[in-house]
């Protein structure tokens, strides 16, 4: 018995659940292959495997939806996940409730205004600027969203300032 608890205690210090692991490699995302290799269609447990258990699980859509979003607020990041897996990758630049995304981003230096984003990118497939009055997130600010759907990337800026960037582009694409 002894040795049968000394075996389980040495696997449980070595290997850990993989569930509670934290991050132990700087974040870095890239237009190829996403949030540390997290893009749309990566499973549920392979996330938590490599960003660890999020601050919040927001699972306001999770009945009607099967929709939920990991909400890693320190690091700056959003991962919506449907049917137990991943939907969208969120990096928040400007943030109420998230703090600024500190990784590495293979296209930073290109995208801090709204016009680097298109001499990066080309002409978007989905261009909109409105100011919302009373909703969102900054009520009143000038909202332009910029979707780039081949690249599976879209951006938001709030007062020209760079929001967030969006990645959907999906594994083995």
């Amino acid at each position: 018995m002894n040795h049968l608890l000394i075996i389980l205690t040495f696997f449980l210090t070595a290997f850990g659940c993989a569930s509670t692991k934290k991050l132990s490699t700087p974040l870095d995302f890239n237009t190829e292959n996403g949030l540390n290799n997290i893009m749309r269609g990566t499973a549920e447990e392979t996330i938590l495997r490599t960003l660890g258990n999020p601050e919040f699980i927001d699972r306001e859509w999770e009945q009607s939806e099967n929709l939920k979003y990991f909400n890693y607020y320190s690091k700056g990041v959003q991962i919506s996940v449907k049917d137990n897996k991943a939907l969208c990758v969120f990096l928040f630049y400007k943030s109420k409730r998230f703090k600024k995304y500190s990784g590495s981003n293979n296209i930073s230096q290109y995208i801090q205004t709204i016009d680097g984003v298109k001499s990066t990118f080309g002409e978007p497939d989905y261009f909109s600027q409105s100011t919302k009055k009373e909703y969102g997130e900054f009520p009143g600010q000038e909202e332009t969203y910029i979707s780039y759907e081949q690249s599976g990337i879209s951006f938001t800026f709030w007062n020209g300032e760079l929001g967030d960037i969006r990645f959907i582009k999906e594994i083995g694409l």
